[in-house]
């Protein structure tokens, strides 16, 4: 009897982890994949739009910080015109 009670409980254990972990892979490769279109479309030069900063996701964080990657960039590229837009008023 307490064999068959173990062996039941240690099935279970093993189902239940197996179930969580192939769970969990799911979820995290969609979210990867998310974080590949994200940059694929930064690098393609599109804007990004913030919907999930609120979130305590890896998604939304890797997000808040394309975002604001892609504004420091911008930021760059203006402060270089202005300066090509100086030299050649001089």
């Amino acid at each position: 009897m307490v064999v068959a009670i173990f062996t039941v409980l240690l099935i279970g254990f093993i189902l239940g982890g197996s179930t969580v972990y192939l769970v969990e892979n799911h979820l995290r490769t969609n979210e990867m994949n998310k974080i590949y279109k994200l940059t694929e479309s930064l690098i393609n030069g599109n804007e990004l739009d913030g919907s999930d900063i609120g979130k305590e996701t890896i998604y939304s964080k890797t997000t808040n910080q394309l975002i604001r990657l892609q504004e420091i960039l911008e930021g760059r590229r203006k402060e270089a015109e202005k300066k090509v837009n100086m030299r050649y008023r001089n």
